[in-house]
């Protein structure tokens, strides 16, 4: 964007118009260049924005996992004198853990850069609700299938 001075001052001198020229070539170049660093750093803000969102999830997901971590012991507490009950939560967590894997795969930005994996899983946050192993033990969040 260029700014244009309306006026046109004519001076006798052409040795002080010409400088003055220059000094009027000057400050437009100097109000473009600031345009242009005011522009980019709208376009930083808005990057810092989609950042500040996505650590946000990030934490999400992790105080899920975390949430998942602390119910496992409780609950193979409470199956261990059930073999059956202990078989399901064994299986019950290799299904989860693959899910996990497969989620965290999915969304993890390979050392060369570029995004994969086209964004969320699951339509949003992992975890989320006390889930129940067979025989209705619990066994900590249940992850999106």
């Amino acid at each position: 964007m260029k700014i244009k001075f309306l006026h046109e001052v004519r001076f006798v001198d052409s040795e002080e118009e010409n400088r003055l020229r220059r000094r009027v070539q000057y400050l437009e170049n100097v109000i473009d260049k600031a345009l242009l660093l005011t522009k980019k750093l709208n376009t930083m803000g808005l990057e810092i924005d989609k950042l500040e969102t996505e650590v946000s999830e990030n934490t999400s997901a992790t105080d899920s996992a975390i949430t998942l971590l602390s119910n496992l012991a409780s609950a193979v507490r409470e199956v261990a004198g059930d073999k059956a009950k202990t078989l399901a939560l064994a299986t019950q967590l290799d299904s989860n853990s693959n899910r996990l894997a497969d989620a965290v795969a999915a969304n993890t930005i390979p050392a060369g850069g570029g995004e994969t994996g086209g964004g969320e899983t699951g339509g949003g946050e992992t975890g989320g609700g006390e889930g129940t192993g067979e025989g209705g033990s619990p066994v900590g969040p249940t992850l999106p299938g």
